[in-house]
Parts: structure tokens; sequence; C-alpha cells
């Protein structure tokens, strides 16, 4: 993959992140052209312009889920085909130790404390910079796009019909029927947040969670891991950093911002489930 193609990848997946959650790819090095760093708009003169706010900075190095061993001492990340990345080995441990050391170096140069890092499907950090403060990043080594955080909105909250899943000869009906498709399939979303009560999420499904699943069930406001958390949602996680406490509608909480659950029987959806999507 080119390099250009490179980032595109990269910076889209960093948009989706942090944008709604307020939550890397190529050997270096990757060109720093102007025709390469056009995330931002351009001036009439054809110069960069930046303004104050928050920033999706990608970074040179590959992440953990592409790397490939090209950096000298550091073994390789890049699971074989079929396998899974281990978080918890000694090579994926100071491969993300070395991104992010480098991303505080880099921040360090500038005076900004990031909000969030990513390494694993993409090398890049969040941060809230002046405007002073993003020209100046903009011309570190290793730094090759800021990318201003935009605030997204859901484009639906029926997602089987907008998806065409539920329809006469869609892929509810091709993979066994409503009461069967996608059994024991595990699902990431990232959304606007779940109803932990809504019977979409009960579990006693009969299907075990995987044994080789990694993520996490985080408690949180109004959101018990003991309680909400079973086969069915099998894991849930909030990141608010970026979007600010003080943005969260009076009536959501602070615990249902991301998840990640198993779809073993996809029911039809109930008026509580706010955003499947």
């Amino acid at each position: 993959m080119g390099n250009k193609a490179r980032l595109t990848a990269a910076l889209s997946t960093l948009a989706v992140a942090a944008a709604l959650t307020g939550a890397a790819a190529a050997a270096p090095p990757i060109s720093t052209s102007s025709s390469v760093r056009s995330a931002a708009p351009a001036s009439a003169s054809g110069d960069t312009v930046y303004t104050a706010g928050r920033y999706l900075v990608a970074f040179a190095d590959d992440p953990v889920a592409s790397y490939d061993g090209y950096r000298k001492g550091y073994a390789a990340t890049r699971p074989k085909p079929g396998k899974h990345i281990n978080p918890s080995s000694t090579a994926v441990r100071r491969w993300t130790s070395y991104l992010t050391a480098k991303h505080d170096r880099a921040l360090a140069k500038v005076g900004a404390t990031k909000l969030y890092d990513y390494t694993v499907v993409n090398n890049g950090v969040a941060v809230r910079l002046s405007a002073q403060q993003a020209y100046k990043l903009d011309k570190v080594a290793g730094v090759i796009a800021l990318s201003k955080d935009e605030k997204s909105t859901p484009d639906t909250s029926d997602s089987p019909q907008f998806l065409g899943l539920d329809a006469a000869g869609g892929l509810w009906q091709q993979l066994g029927g409503q009461a069967n498709a996608g059994a024991g399939t595990v699902v990431g979303v990232l959304d606007t947040g779940i109803w932990p009560e809504s019977r979409a999420f009960a579990g006693g499904t009969g299907i075990p969670v995987p044994a080789d699943w990694r993520g996490a069930c985080v408690s949180g406001e109004r959101f018990d891991k003991n309680l909400h958390c079973n086969d069915k949602l099998i894991g849930a996680r909030y990141f608010v950093r970026g979007f600010n406490k003080h943005n969260i509608a009076k009536t959501e909480y602070l615990s249902r911002a991301t998840v990640t659950a198993t779809a073993p029987t996809p029911p039809p959806p109930p008026p509580a489930t706010r955003s499947p999507a």
C-alpha cells in the first residue's frame, strides 16, 4: 500500500475513534510532502491553516497491528494470518512503549499534553492544541499529519432496517433466520451509548464468551459490570476526555459510550435500545 493510501486509512480510523469516543501503518519514512499533509485546510497561499482545538495527530511508525520488525531491537508485532495480537506479549509491550515515548517527546516540544494514545491499529494521539502549538507540531520530525477533530452524529438508531438486515432475502435470512443469524459472533461497536436494561442485551444465551476474548467490562454511572455484562454484552467501556464531561446530556451517564457486545441471537430492535448502530 502506498504512503498516501496508508495515511488516509490511518486518519480515517483515528477520526472514528476520537470523534465518537473522545478512543498505528507503513514502515517509515512516510512522506511529509504538502500533498500528503492535507488533513487541515489550506490558505489561499497554500499554507496549512491551524486553529485551536482537538487534533488527531498521526505519526510515521507502524502500529502494533502492522509492525513487521523493521526497527532494530524491536521484534515484529504483526500477527500471522489467522492469529490474534497478544497485548501482553513482550514484543507488543515494548513496541507500544516505543511509540508512546515518541508521542510524548513530540508533544513535549510544543508544550502539549495528550488525551489518548493510539498504538494498536493506528499510531497517533488525540490532543488539544492552540494554533501556535499545531503549527509547531506540524514541523516535528515523525509527525505526518494533523487532522482537526469534528463532532459526528449517528445517521440512524434503527440499524437492522437501515442496513437491510431484516429485509426479505437480507443477511439475517441468508444466515438461517433472525433467531440464528450471527450466533456466537463478537461484534465491536463504537456508538453514542447503549441501554443495558434492554432485552437486546439480556444474557442467558447458552453461548460461552470466547476463550480468547481480551476486552473489558468497566463500571460507570448507573452501570455495574457485575450486573449488566453477561454472555450477550461481554464488554463495555467509555471514553470522554476529548468530548468533556460537561457536554454529556443530563439524561446520559458516564458509562455507556463505547460498547463491545456479542450477537448470538439478533432480536428485533426494541424501543429501549437507543443506538444499536
